[in-house]
């Protein structure tokens, strides 16, 4: 992977060059010590490709090395990021420096990841001895909006075969790259580091539209964490525990879910499937989402977090086991996925 990605501004140059597409003259971003808002550093202004060796350079220079009860460790950097975007392929080598080195990222409130920044967002990571899994955080307020690379040029030009041949292969080898790095998938996480549904809904955007990520849905398909959105302090409803079950059983999967008051599964499963209110086993109520009792969750509210376990006798698949393994997830799971943060 890394290989393909040094070939890539080889491969740009000698297209760039040759079918006169011209880059546009600014500065490089800003790459910032910064200690706010949980992060160590922050990247501000337009990503350029000589940002990648900074970045590299920044984060080896900060690292903090500190002893606790004699073990040593390293305190993992957090990017904080705030730019309009800039070069692609920057922003692809940034990318998987960050998922590869355990660096992970945010976005404060009020700020914006454009372009080929929310490249760089999608790469962030937590590494350590027993996980390697995507860590990138957006703040209630915050802007994140995706879109396919685009080439740019001065002015209207008329090409050669050889010319638009050559760009056809840029364009193949970009995306080429782009999967190479985003369908990575560690051992310790189930899922690619960015789902292919996400790189393909990206893809539908021009050069001057974006996929802005503002719905709870979008973020917990996407393995995308939300800080400063709270859920409601209220004891969670019947309605609440279907909605958690119906939510986390389609993001486990990456798929898009959906406000179960709207399609019956609430009113199915409180008509035909609720005996007590009161909990089945050990706190936890018993919830059917699907099939003659065949699919559900058993789940535990536990104050701002919730204990989950699923089963699907159809196809076999369990998450969890409870109730002494159950996976925790917030209560952010039990709103409406179409909700906006």
């Amino acid at each position: 992977m890394t290989k393909l990605l040094s070939m890539f501004p080889m491969m740009l140059c000698v297209v760039l060059v040759n079918s006169l597409f011209l880059a546009k003259d600014s500065d490089a971003a800003n790459v910032i010590s910064y200690m706010q808002s949980g992060c160590t550093h922050k990247i501000e202004g337009e990503i350029r490709e000589e940002d990648v060796l900074r970045v590299k350079n920044i984060v080896g220079k900060d690292y903090i090395i500190f002893d606790e009860g004699g073990a040593f460790d390293v305190a993992r950097p957090v990017f904080c990021l705030d730019s309009g975007g800039g070069s692609f392929i920057a922003g692809l080598q940034i990318s998987y420096f960050f998922m590869e080195q355990g660096i992970s990222t945010k976005i404060e409130k009020l700020d914006s990841c454009l372009s080929s920044c929310g490249i760089i967002f999608l790469g962030g990571s937590i590494r350590l001895e027993d996980t390697h899994r995507p860590n990138r955080t957006m703040v209630s307020g915050a802007t994140l909006g995706l879109h396919a690379p685009y080439l740019s040029r001065e002015n209207d030009l008329n090409y050669t075969e050889i010319q638009a041949s050559e760009i056809f292969d840029l364009a193949t080898f970009a995306m080429t790259a782009t999967l190479s790095v985003f369908t990575y998938k560690s051992v310790f996480h189930d899922k690619m580091w960015v789902d292919p549904s996400l790189i393909a809904e990206t893809n539908l955007f021009g050069r001057d539209e974006f996929l802005l990520i503002t719905k709870i849905d979008q973020a917990y398909r996407w393995d995308i964490s939300i800080e400063g959105f709270e859920p409601p302090a209220d004891e969670l409803t019947f309605r609440d525990l279907v909605q958690t079950c119906i939510n986390f059983q389609n993001w486990s999967v990456s798929a898009s879910s959906y406000d179960v008051s709207m399609n019956g599964t609430y009113e199915r499963s409180r008509t035909h499937y609720l005996q007590a209110t009161e909990p089945k086993t050990d706190g936890f109520f018993e919830v059917f989402t699907g099939g003659e009792y065949s699919q559900g969750c058993l789940i535990n509210p536990q104050g701002q977090s919730i204990k989950i376990c699923t089963f699907d006798s159809a196809t076999g698949i369990y998450r969890g086991k409870c109730p002494s393994s159950p996976i925790y997830i917030d209560r952010l799971h039990s709103l409406d996925p179409n909700l906006e943060f």
